[in-house]
C-alpha cells in the first residue's frame, strides 16, 4: 500500500506509560499519565497536506505502549474516518482474541509487533519475562484476525545479532509476511544497559550480509532494512525479497509527535523541532531551520564524507546513530566501514 501510494508518515505516541521496561528503548519516560489528544493532530493535517505536497497519509499510532490507551477504538476510527491509513506499533502483549478483533473491527491496516529475539531466553533478556510467550500469541492472534503484521527487530551486538536467521525462521513459522530491522539506537535505557551494543564500522557490515545471505533462504517474507547505511552495500547480489533501498525521509514524507506534542524529523533522533502546542504542524514542516538542516542532502555533513565519493548514496547514513554517538546529526555513521 505506502509503496505505491505516495504517502506522508505521521508516528504518533498516544500516551507515555508502557507495561514494560525494554533494556534498548529509546525513550525517557516521565511516568505521567499524558495522553495526546489525537483531534489537535487531525485539525491541522489539511494545511500539512497543503505545504507536504501528500493527499495521503499513514498515521503510526505508538506509546508508551499504545494498546494501553482506554480509548484507542475510537481514536482508530477517528483518523480513519477522515481518509487516513492507520498502523498500530506494539509490544503485542495484550492482543487476546477480542481484542485484535475489535482492532479489525475499527479498521486497523496493520500493525507492528517488536520482537528482539527467536527465543525467550533472548526476547524476554531484553523485554522482561514472559514477553516472548504474549507476544507471539498476540502475533498468531493478529494473524487469524486477518489484521497484516509486521514485526519489527532491533539489532543489539552482542544480543541478537547472531539470531537473525533463526528470527526470519520465526516469523516464516509464525506466518509474518513482513520484517522490518532497525538499529539499536544508543539513547534512553540503551545508555545504562547496552554500553557496547551499538555495531561500529565492520560490525555492521558483517551484519548487513548476513541479512542479506539469511534472508534468500525465506524468499516468502519481505525483509525491509530501515537504515540508510545499508544503500552502500554494492557487492553482493541482494535477493528480491530483502529491500536496502531505504529512501530518505526526514524533511521528506515523516513526522513524529510525542505524547507532549513535541514534533521529531525522527523519533530515535532526540532534536526536537516544534510543538504543536505552540505552532501547528505546517507551519513547522515550513519554518524550521533544524528540519531544513537534517533534510540538507550532503550539504551538512562533517569528517570522512565531506570527500566521500558515494556519499550521495547514503546522505551520511544513520543520523540518529551519529547523533547518539557523537552528539551531532552530521559527523559520519559510527556504522559506516569506508575509509
Amino acid at each position: 500500500m505506502s509503496e505505491k501510494i505516495p504517502i506522508f508518515n505521521l508516528q504518533i505516541e498516544l500516551n507515555d506509560v508502557c507495561n514494560l521496561e525494554c533494556r534498548h528503548c529509546y525513550q525517557v519516560r516521565s511516568k505521567v499519565k499524558e495522553e495526546l489528544d489525537i483531534n489537535l493532530v487531525l485539525d491541522q493535517v489539511n494545511d500539512l497536506k497543503k505545504v507536504t505536497g501528500y493527499n495521503s497519509f499513514f498515521f503510526r499510532l505508538s506509546g508508551g505502549e499504545v494498546t494501553l490507551r482506554k480509548d484507542l477504538f475510537q481514536v482508530v476510527r477517528t483518523i480513519i474516518s477522515q481518509g487516513h491509513f492507520v498502523e498500530i506499533i506494539t509490544n503485542g502483549m495484550f492482543l487476546d482474541l477480542p481484542y485484535v478483533f475489535a482492532l479489525k473491527s475499527a479498521g486497523v491496516h496493520v500493525c507492528q509487533v517488536s520482537m528482539d529475539g527467536s527465543t525467550p531466553e533472548i526476547h524476554d533478556f531484553v523485554r522482561g519475562a514472559g514477553a516472548f510467550n504474549k507476544s507471539v500469541k498476540g502475533i498468531k492472534n493478529l494473524i487469524k484476525a486477518g489484521i497484516p503484521v509486521e514485526v519489527k527487530f532491533t539489532l543489539i551486538k552482542g544480543i541478537n545479532t547472531n539470531d537473525i536467521s533463526n528470527m526470519f525462521s520465526l516469523c516464516s513459522e509464525l506466518g509474518v509476511k513482513y520484517l522490518a530491522i532497525g538499529r539499536f539506537i544508543f539513547a534512553g535505557n540503551g545508555l545504562k544497559n547496552f554500553s557496547e551494543g551499538n555495531l561500529i564500522g565492520e560490525e555492521m557490515k558483517d551484519v548487513f550480509y548476513k541479512i542479506i545471505n539469511s534472508g534468500r533462504e525465506f524468499p516468502d517474507l519481505s525483509i525491509r532494512v530501515r537504515d540508510q547505511l545499508v544503500r552502500i552495500v554494492s557487492d553482493i547480489e541482494i535477493p528480491p525479497n530483502v529491500h536496502t533501498s531505504q529512501k530518505p525521509y526526514i524533511g521528506v514524507n515523516y513526522l513524529a509527535l510525542d505524547t507532549y506534542g513535541n514534533v521529531y524529523a525522527d523519533r530515535q533522533l532526540d532534536i526536537v523541532i516544534g510543538n504543536i502546542h505552540k505552532k501547528s504542524l505546517d507551519k513547522i514542516w515550513s519554518g524550521s531551520r533544524k528540519l531544513k538542516q537534517l533534510k540538507g542532502g550532503t550539504k551538512y555533513l562533517r569528517g570522512k564524507c565531506i570527500e566521500c565519493s558515494i556519499r550521495n548514496i547514503c546522505l551520511g547514513g544513520n543520523k540518529t546513530a551519529a547523533y547518539a554517538l557523537t552528539g551531532s546529526p552530521f559527523e559520519p555513521d559510527p556504522g559506516c566501514w569506508l575509509n
